[in-house]
This record gives structure tokens, sequence and C-alpha cells, in this order.
């Protein structure tokens, strides 16, 4: 069983490993068509997490209409148009850009968790919310790259990035509801989500991008950094969101995803020599502050646990 503390250290692991997907995906793209890169690697994590599925469970108990319905949804919005709008619109965007699009997704979700799980907001979550919101503005204005810019060539990439951002709040919301209505594992509805999105986008690639040799320009390091990528992001990332979304909402563990930027930050400091100012300190307060004000009010609501089984 793993009380409180050990699910807070699994909460930070998470956007540590979350982190580490800017940098593999960057450097993935540099090797081939981004619509290529995510059919192909949700079509190979796809059937991996199927089989190890398999290997380890035997043929999962029959999958009612209604779970379809929801695995499906889940295919489209979370992996398709979520994976595929988000590589095609970080082509026009600054990283400013993207990360003040990317903020809303906590807010997003607390709308889905709303709706279906009629799940209520209070003043002290709005709070905690909104002061880890505005303690990433100094860190995301840094570099002069952020000015904003909304002239006609950017407004296309900006819906098609919030409509990304959208469809995976929401995918996330499908997916509490089929681990925690439905036990299913979180591996398995993973592993048939991916598989299903990633034979999608590589029709769509098929049918948008160049293939001419191949959309791939160079595969060793192509299948290297997939490899890394799928690991980090499909396996690891991925089951632990599912994982805990067994005791946590997806409103908290989406607003948790504002430590993403701080890892991406102290990362480039240990990596690339990126310096770290009062502005990162600043951020990294605010956001723990933040977390630590909404999940006490999650506790205190009862929708979040403090141990899982």
């Amino acid at each position: 069983m793993l009380y409180t503390g050990d699910i807070m250290i699994l909460i930070f692991i998470l956007y540590f490993l979350c982190a580490l997907t800017f940098t593999l995906a960057k450097s993935t793209l540099a090797y081939a068509q981004p619509v290529f890169y995510v059919g192909i690697r949700m079509f190979i994590a796809g059937v991996g997490l199927i089989s190890f599925y398999y290997c380890k469970n035997g043929l999962p108990h029959r999958i009612a209409r209604k779970e379809w319905k929801l695995i499906l949804q889940i295919m489209f919005f979370s992996i398709y148009c979520a994976y595929v709008l988000d590589l095609w619109s970080l082509q026009f965007l600054t990283s400013t850009e993207s990360s003040l699009v990317f903020n809303l997704s906590p807010f997003i979700a607390a709308l889905f968790s709303y709706i279906w799980f009629k799940e209520t907001m209070t003043l002290k979550k709005w709070l905690g919310l909104m002061l880890g919101s505005f303690s990433l503005l100094p860190l995301i204005f840094l570099h002069q790259e952020a000015v904003l810019s909304f002239d006609a060539y950017r407004i296309i990439p900006l819906c098609a990035l919030l409509i990304s951002v959208t469809a995976s709040a929401y995918g996330w919301i499908l997916m509490r509801e089929l681990i925690i209505d439905h036990d299913r594992s979180p591996i398995l509805i993973n592993g048939i989500a991916m598989l299903g999105g990633g034979i999608m986008a590589l029709i769509t690639s098929g049918l948008t991008e160049r293939w001419t040799p191949s959309p791939v320009y160079e595969w060793p390091q192509f299948l290297l950094y997939t490899f890394l990528m799928i690991i980090v992001a499909n396996v690891m990332f991925s089951n632990l969101y599912g994982y805990l979304l067994k005791s946590y909402t997806a409103t908290f563990v989406s607003f948790a995803g504002f430590l993403c930027p701080i890892f991406t930050a102290l990362l480039g400091s240990l990596f690339l020599n990126e310096p770290l100012n009062a502005r990162f300190f600043f951020s990294l307060f605010g956001v723990f502050t933040g977390l630590i004000l909404f999940y006490q009010e999650e506790l205190r609501q009862g929708y979040s646990q403090n141990s899982l089984e």
C-alpha cells in the first residue's frame, strides 16, 4: 500500500518523465515526418502494452459495448487528435505560446470533471489553481521569444494546440471512468487506444506527408529516439498517469502538470548550462504551494484518497 507521501513522490516522478519527453520528441522530429513519428510510436507502444498485459493476465474479461465506446473515444481524442495536432502546431509556435496553451489543461479538466463526475471546485481549489498558474508566468516569459503573436499564421496552429489540450484532458476523464467504474487496467486501455490511434496516424501520414523515398531521414537515430520515447512516454508516463487516477481526480493530476516546466528548466540547467535565477525559485515555490492547497481540499471533499492499494 502506498500512502500520501509516496504518492506525492510519484506525482513528481510523473512530471519529471513528462519533462524528459520534450527533449526526446524534439530530437526525434529531426529525423522523421511528425505524423509518421506519432503513428509508428503509438503502434509499437500499443502492441507492446497489449502483449505485456496478455503475458501477465491472459485474455481480459469481455469488454462491454459501453466500455468500447469510451475506449474508442480515448483512441480518437486522447491519442490521435491530441498527439497529431500537438506535433503539427509546434512547428509554427514559440515555446511560450505552447506553454500558455498547455497551462489551460487543468482548467479544462476541471470543467470536464464538473460535467462528468459532478466534482465541485471550491474557493480554496480555485486559489491553488490560480496560484500555480500565475506562478509560472515569470518562468515562461524569461526569454525574448515570449512576445506573443496572434497574426494569421499563428491563429490556426494556436487553435489546433488548444484542441489538442482539450482532447487530451477529455481522454483522461474517460480513462478515469474506465479505471474507477469499470475496474479496467490502464495498461490494457492504453495499449488498445495507442494501437488504434497509431494506425489512424499512419494512415493520415500516408495521405498528407511526403513518403518519397521515406518519411524517415535517418533510420538508426530515429529508431533509437523512438524506442526511448516509447519507454519514457508511452510505457512509464501514460501508465503511471492512469495508475494515479485511481486515487486522484483528473483535475489534480492535470494541475500537477505545472511541475513539468519546473523540471524542464532544471534539466536545462543540468544538461544545457542554462542558468537558474530567482524567477525559477519563485515559480517553484508558487506551484508547490498551489499544489498543496489544491490537494488538501481534494482530501477534505473526499475526491482523492490518501493511499493506493
